[in-house]
């Protein structure tokens, strides 16, 4: 019984290990990129079942103090793969992006909202709102 133990409580922590990690997503099998402009506040955009989606934002328009938030997604249909996070060399045209995969065949509404630090989200002015649909690939 004595050896048995240690033996038992190994197999616990490797099943509890198990059991609390995120399967990974298999492999992108595309891969597109979306640059938005204020033109494109509201888009319909379909794309490929395992596509990777990179989403490019401009400057937020309040200026500085202002950053991207992601507001909405379904992520059973589109997951978040990179966090939005400021590009290494920015310009007023290209300064934000973030990145998503499709996994599932459905409907997803991205928004985006610029948001200044400690203030609430309530009735953002900065807003991109994409509708994403995602269907099998033919």
């Amino acid at each position: 019984m004595k050896g048995l133990m240690p033996l038992l409580a190994a197999a616990g922590l490797m099943l509890d290990a198990g059991c609390s990690s995120a399967p990974a997503l298999p492999k992108p099998t595309s891969s597109r990129t979306l640059i938005l402009s204020p033109k494109d506040r509201q888009l319909l955009y379909l794309l490929p079942l395992w596509t990777e989606l990179k989403v490019i934002l401009p400057r937020p328009e309040g200026g500085p103090e202002f950053s991207w938030a992601v507001l909405a997604n379904n992520n059973k249909v589109l997951q978040q793969t990179r966090m939005l996070t400021p590009l290494s060399k920015p310009t007023d045209d290209q300064a934000y992006s973030a990145t998503f995969q499709s996994v599932n065949r459905g409907r997803s509404t991205l928004r985006f909202a610029a948001i200044k630090e400690g203030q609430a989200e309530s009735e953002p002015s900065d807003l991109y709102q994409i509708a994403i649909g995602v269907k099998s690939v033919q």
